[in-house]
């Protein structure tokens, strides 16, 4: 039955991409770290540590954000946004504009997009959960039965095994580009650092913005969610 509600629809297959995109970047992420990037096991540390801080300090903007320009905009500028900032040392390098050479440089954009990838991320992540009790307002109107336990469950699944599936996935694009296993850093041929560098970025943000447009159809925006409302609680009166 959920299925049947377009902006319930509309979400599942946006959360459902966004979760897999996770999860191969968050899978390639050792290889782009050990063999693009060529980076210490402490300035893997740094990167983690600058995206968590920016996620902690992206997250009390959430509310103020989709209360001035609605949560499907700032959901879709989020996602769209942290994954473009995320992909821009990446983007940078492959088009010659970051140097190989230069490691302080490139360790400091490293933390400075780590950063801006996890200020920019809370704002979908926070988001998401805000915009599945809205559907389930939905589901509850034309249903008449309250559904937040089976979607924010389904949700959480979904978000844990796409990691699992996000790995798989990552372990067939390594073999698809024919990328060297069990090698030292300086053994892999720049060709295949330029396949995996596609693959990471350009390659993945392709998949990410197909994802994306599954959410164009998504209409509970601030009006309708309000008319929404005020039909359940009218309906809420006369029983």
């Amino acid at each position: 039955q959920a299925a049947t509600v377009r902006s319930i629809r509309a979400l599942w297959i946006a959360l459902l991409i966004m979760y897999l995109y996770n999860g191969v970047q968050f899978a390639l992420a050792l290889h782009m770290n050990t063999y693009f990037w060529r980076l210490a096991p402490q300035q893997m540390q740094f990167i983690f540590y600058a995206t968590t801080v920016g996620f902690i300090c992206g997250i009390p903007l959430a509310r103020p954000f989709a209360n001035r320009w609605d949560k499907k905009a700032v959901y879709i500028a989020g996602v769209a946004g942290s994954c473009i900032v995320g992909s821009l040392p990446t983007l940078l390098r492959l088009a010659g504009v970051l140097p190989a050479g230069a490691e302080a440089l490139v360790l400091t954009v490293l933390i400075g997009c780590a950063f801006g990838l996890g200020f920019i991320g809370a704002l979908p992540v926070v988001l998401s959960a805000a915009m599945l009790a809205d559907v389930s307002d939905a589901y509850d109107l034309a249903y008449g039965d309250r559904a937040e336990g089976l979607f924010f469950g389904v949700n959480a699944f979904c978000r844990k095994a796409s990691l699992g599936l996000g790995g798989a996935v990552a372990g067939v694009l390594i073999d698809l580009i024919h990328f060297p296993t069990q090698v030292a850093p300086d053994a892999v041929q720049p060709e295949a650092l330029t396949r995996l560098g596609v693959a990471y970025a350009p390659g993945m943000l392709a998949i990410l913005f197909v994802g994306l447009s599954f959410m164009l159809p998504y209409d509970l925006d601030r009006r309708r969610h309000a008319e929404i409302l005020r039909a359940l609680n009218e309906r809420n009166v006369t029983r």
